[in-house]
């Protein structure tokens, strides 16, 4: 497999505007996270422009994010299927009636070496959007027992107030079924 360098990208997600279609889902808002973020955008989910791109469904398509006072962030992006055909979620209780997303790969227009995820539902979008300065996160704020609400935050991990704490509890000396070892 070949890869591309980051310049190559960058010139391809650059020529990706020229027949893409734009949407801006999100608009700014006045909120104050301030309690959690040292800096951040708050957003409010335009449902509108969200349902035109959840039924539009473009394989390709511009995203534009609102990022501080008067800047917006150009996602370039390409649909890429991740689920398997036939997949369904089951838990200890069942099926669940699981709607799938769009989901889209692509990068910020202008950030050479930037990379995007974002995924696409009926009722709210997400996205993790990597670029030089850090990683964004971008999704709603849950006021809702983790169901979607209108307001959503966009900040760089790195502006988090509260530190996440992370341990992987996976055996780096374990045998690995995957590859033989």
């Amino acid at each position: 497999m070949k890869f591309f360098s980051p310049f190559v990208l960058f010139l391809l997600s650059s020529c990706m505007l020229l027949h893409a279609q734009t949407y801006q889902p999100l608009q700014r808002a006045d909120r104050d996270y301030s309690e959690s973020l040292h800096s951040f955008t708050a957003l409010d989910l335009n449902s509108t422009a969200l349902q035109q791109l959840f039924f539009d469904n473009p394989e390709q398509c511009v995203v534009r994010v609102p990022v501080g006072k008067s800047q917006f962030l150009e996602l370039a992006l390409s649909q890429k299927q991740i689920l398997s055909p036939g997949f369904k979620v089951e838990t200890d209780l069942g099926s669940v009636n699981y709607v799938p997303g769009h989901y889209y790969r692509g990068a910020v227009v202008g950030q050479p070496g930037s990379s995007v995820a974002l995924s696409v539902f009926r009722d709210q979008i997400m996205a993790i959007i990597v670029i030089e300065a850090g990683t964004y996160n971008l999704g709603f704020v849950d006021r809702n027992h983790g169901l979607p609400t209108q307001e959503y935050v966009l900040y760089l991990e790195h502006h988090l107030k509260a530190t996440m704490p992370f341990h992987c509890g996976a055996d780096e000396d374990a045998p690995n079924d995957l590859n033989g070892t």
